[in-house]
């Protein structure tokens, strides 16, 4: 509400708030610490009165659900209804149309709509769009590249007060951007950041550290520091045996023969993980035996009944007994690939017991190529691996 009365109050330059009993005006509002709810509406209402549309933008969309009784969404999306129903009444009588507003909500969770309550629901126009994470690593580095990259004014630095001083320092820093980027070791992190995860989210955290640590001695990046801020934050990888080589920069100099035994995983073993992969597209992060095993039934039962063969064996996944599954999957347990996320219950049986993938989605995909399994590959590639 504050920074809504702040840009109002800053891109018409007039005050749009009703005044306080104590004679308070839009621009005290602004800058105030809090705004009485009772502001809300009239706030809102000058929006639909201004000399040209308004877009309201709001990051985080499903932090404002948890709002008491959501009054903010309620009275955003009441005057976006409003607007439209009254310009549609205006066309058809051929009168003059009133600007609108439109409500743009930004939020990473799934279930924002199920946050909302029922009259904000009602209004709000079903209208949604996903934005899926980069989906290769090019795109990725190049969103990094942006994000260091973001442009300032001499505005923005107390310290430079010439444009030409701006411009040499914009080119220095453009510059090391670029030969950062192109650093071997700078890419060996940011693709183990990428195969663990696609948030951009966490791609600022990781970046955030090792731009905080720049000082006059130190103006340019370095992939130590981001090593060091990604080792940090997110921990180097557990399971980089998988590959069929242990990292030495983060595994010790001997391995067990339990971790050797990922070298050769099994065909059924194989068929878990990249269950896992099909589990997590759908936005579960944990799953149980269960829910694998119906996922590998499915894949079998859909590729046994395609008729195309190949030399003579045909293109479908081979069937694996219940019991055989499960005791890949007390493997995966027993060498911690797969995690319990709690502790066992009486309660609960077995096949239901809850776990997350501890190993990387780069490693898993890398054990794959290393079986050779044409089957398994094609699998994959359904789960969005290419």
């Amino acid at each position: 509400m504050r920074e809504m009365a702040r840009q109002l109050v800053k891109q018409t330059g007039s005050s749009y708030i009703l005044p306080t009993d104590d004679g308070a005006d839009a621009e005290g509002l602004a800058s105030a610490d809090t705004i009485p709810t009772t502001h809300l509406p009239a706030l809102i209402a000058t929006l639909t009165t201004l000399s040209r549309p308004t877009v309201v933008v709001l990051e985080s969309f499903d932090l404002f659900a948890t709002h008491a009784r959501q009054a903010l969404l309620y009275c955003l999306l009441d005057t976006a209804q409003a607007c439209h129903a009254h310009s549609d009444s205006q066309a058809n009588e051929g009168t003059s149309k009133r600007c609108g507003i439109a409500v743009i909500g930004v939020s990473t969770r799934m279930d924002t709509l199920n946050l909302l309550e029922k009259r904000v629901k009602s209004r709000f126009s079903g209208r949604l769009i996903r934005v899926s994470p980069p989906s290769s690593f090019e795109e990725y580095v190049g969103v990094a590249k942006t994000i260091l990259q973001a442009s300032l004014t001499s505005e923005e630095i107390l310290e430079v007060d010439e444009e030409e001083e701006l411009e040499e320092w914009s080119s220095s820093w453009d510059q090391s951007i670029a030969t950062f980027l192109s650093n071997k070791e700078t890419n060996r992190v940011l693709k183990d950041l990428f195969s663990l995860r696609q948030d951009i989210r966490t791609l600022c955290q990781v970046l955030l550290e090792p731009v905080m640590s720049l000082s006059p001695n130190s103006p340019a990046l370095t992939a130590a520091s981001l090593r060091q801020s990604f080792d940090a934050q997110i921990g180097p990888p557990p399971f980089a045996y998988l590959r069929g080589e242990p990292r030495m920069r983060h595994a010790k100099p001997t391995i067990s023969a339990d971790l050797l035994a990922l070298l050769d995983l099994s065909y059924p073993c194989l068929s878990l993980l990249i269950a896992t992969f099909h589990i997590a597209n759908t936005g579960h992060d944990t799953f149980n035996f269960e829910m694998l095993w119906n996922n590998f039934s499915r894949q079998v039962e859909r590729t046994g009944s395609m008729p195309v063969m190949v030399n003579g064996a045909s293109v479908g996944m081979i069937k694996v007994p219940r019991e055989v599954m499960t005791g890949a999957f007390e493997n995966l347990v027993a060498l911690k690939v797969f995690q319990p996320i709690g502790p066992a219950s009486s309660n609960i049986t077995k096949p239901f017991v809850k776990y997350r993938c501890a190993a990387q989605r780069g490693d898993i995909v890398e054990a794959v190529e290393k079986s050779g399994n044409l089957k398994l590959k094609s699998w994959l590639k359904r789960g969005g691996v290419e």
